[in-house]
Parts: structure tokens; C-alpha cells; sequence
């Protein structure tokens, strides 16, 4: 019986992570280290919340709404973004990259490059070496000529080549 307790409460303590959700968020944020990794946020209401360096790693935030959102230094790697809604998110030094899918909106100056949040400073983002080797400042903005916010591999390579 010991050892049936004992297996229990290791697997909770496994498994626990996976029970925040967009009702009990709160208390994942308010916890050491703000951890709200894999929490299922799918389509909640995050509106102007604070998530100051929260830790999102792989939290679902299919459809969510985090419009004014306050998301300094937040963690979105391997995050799901489609559909969420991210306008006017406060969105400076944060941790991005694998993002998974593509959100509704970016605040503006924003766009979602390779998997990684980036500003049109060029803020989160590392090119590679050969790349803009003649100086020039890359600007993200240019670079999405449809202007869907979102970077695509032509788009990508069109600037690489100097298109």
C-alpha cells in the first residue's frame, strides 16, 4: 500500500504542471518562478493581465485573448499562438522561439520570424553571419512586404538576396 501511495504522489507531482488551466492560471503565475509552462490557456481571457516573466514554455494559448496584456520578459518558446489575439501586448525582452502557429494579431511593431517574436528593431532576433554583411540596418517591416505581420520563407529570402 506504501508503495501504491508513494507511485501516486510521484505521478502528481509529474504530472501537475499539466493541470493549469485558464481557470486556476493565477495561481501557476503567483507560484515560484512564475511557471505556467504546458498550462492549457486555449482560449482564455488574458485581457491586460500582468505576466511579467512568466514562464509560457509550451503553454497552449490557442485563441486567447491577450490584448493589453503586460508580457515583459515572458517566455512564449515552443508556445502555441494560433489565433491568439496580442494587440497592444506589451511584448518587450521577451523569450521566443518553435512558436507554433500563427496568432491573430502582434502588437504593432511585432512580427512572428522562423518561430520567434520579433520587433522591428530587430530586437530577439540573431541573423546569421553572411546575412546584411554590408552594414545596413535590417528592418522587419520591409522585409514583410504583404504585411500579414508575419515573415514568410520567400519573403525571408527575397531580403537574404537583396531582392
Amino acid at each position: 500500500m506504501k508503495k501504491i501511495i508513494l507511485i501516486t504522489m510521484l505521478m502528481s507531482a509529474v504530472f501537475a504542471q499539466s493541470d493549469c488551466n485558464k481557470s486556476n492560471w493565477q495561481e501557476y503565475y503567483n507560484s515560484d518562478g512564475k511557471d505556467m509552462s504546458e498550462c492549457d490557456l486555449r482560449d482564455a481571457n488574458l485581457r491586460e493581465a500582468n505576466l511579467r516573466d512568466a514562464n509560457l514554455e509550451s503553454a497552449d494559448l490557442t485563441g486567447a485573448k491577450l490584448s493589453g496584456a503586460y508580457l515583459e520578459r515572458a517566455n512564449f518558446s515552443r508556445t502555441d499562438l494560433r489565433g491568439a489575439d496580442l494587440t497592444g501586448a506589451f511584448l518587450a525582452d521577451v523569450i521566443s522561439s518553435d512558436i507554433k502557429g500563427r496568432p491573430k494579431s502582434l502588437p504593432d511593431g511585432w512580427s512572428l520570424f522562423d518561430g520567434t517574436l520579433i520587433n522591428d528593431e530587430g530586437e530577439n532576433l540573431t541573423p546569421p553571419d553572411d546575412m546584411n554583411a554590408d552594414g545596413d540596418d535590417l528592418k522587419f517591416n520591409d522585409i514583410d512586404t504583404d504585411g500579414d505581420g508575419c515573415i514568410s520563407e520567400e519573403e525571408f529570402k527575397k531580403a537574404k538576396n537583396g531582392n
